[in-house]
């Protein structure tokens, strides 16, 4: 049986076949979509409360030579000391 097998690969023949394949896209238009904007303006008179803040910004010198810079802002009270 090999004996068989072998001479049939031999006497056997393969052919040859070139193949090319080109490829390409093409843009087809399939369809539209329409887009649009509408503004619709309203006018309307509310009340709403206001807030409001005071601040009063004082200097005051205090005259004196210092041994050491001053401490960093600070509260007392109410007040707030900032030194400059």
């Amino acid at each position: 049986m090999k004996n068989f097998i072998d001479s049939e690969i031999k006497d056997s023949s393969i052919p040859i076949v070139e193949e090319n394949v080109h490829i390409d896209k093409k843009i087809i238009e399939k369809g539209k979509v329409i887009i649009s904007k509408s503004i619709k303006e309203e006018s309307e008179i509310i009340n709403l409360p206001v807030a409001n803040e005071e601040v009063t910004i004082e200097r005051v010198s205090i005259n004196q030579i210092l041994d050491k810079p001053p401490e960093a802002i600070r509260y007392e009270g109410n007040t707030v000391i900032v030194p400059v």
